[in-house]
């Protein structure tokens, strides 16, 4: 791999900024969605489904990269070892040490930029599987909000079964008109009872 064929150092930041974004990844649950109606749970989940989507996009750039860096730790592996067994053979300066770790050493020395194209790229490696493992972790966590919000789905159809109603609960927490107060099961019973 020659000096303009080598991949870049990864940006320091890159993690920092996935981890950043990855916190604010998150989609609470309300106790009891029944109370705030249809519409909020439906947005829920299309929420967690946008969350999950981006988090998704996140691990296939960094898979991608992944990729490409495992790429290029071969190919400068392959590349100093090549220079280095070639300083060894011809290299009368490397040739003349008298200790195989001598000569090891020297060529090493002459060979700074190889040595530092390997290292750039098993430094990525290393960066980007652990940004992965946490991206993984927050796909598996999203997923599992996804589960719950089914259950929740489930579970207020069961209630409707049994006579609850939606909507209980404005989910700004504020009335409508004042002094109306909210919709309850209570209106309907009043209105049987009358009839």
């Amino acid at each position: 791999m020659s000096q303009q064929n080598a991949l870049p150092p990864l940006d320091p930041t890159f993690a920092d900024a996935i981890f950043v974004e990855l916190a604010a990844m998150d989609v609470r649950l309300d106790p009891d969605p029944l109370q705030y109606g249809p519409k909020r749970l439906n947005g829920k989940i299309a929420l967690v489904r946008k969350t999950l989507s981006r988090a998704e996009r996140i691990f296939l750039d960094l898979s991608q990269q992944h990729a490409r860096y495992k790429r290029g730790l071969r190919s400068s592996t392959l590349v100093l070892e090549l220079a280095k067994k070639h300083l060894l053979a011809n290299d009368p300066e490397v040739r003349a040490g008298r200790a195989v770790s001598e000569r090891d050493a020297i060529a090493t020395g002459k060979l700074k930029a190889e040595v530092q194209a390997v290292a750039n790229c098993a430094n990525a490696v290393e960066d980007i599987e652990a940004v992965m493992t946490v991206v993984k972790a927050k796909r598996s966590d999203l997923r599992d909000i996804q589960g719950r919000l089914r259950d929740q789905m489930r579970l207020c159809q069961e209630e409707i079964g049994l006579g609850g109603r939606w909507g209980s609960k404005s989910p700004r927490g504020t009335e409508l008109e004042h002094g109306q107060g909210f919709a309850t099961g209570a209106d309907v019973e009043e209105v049987d009872d009358l009839i």
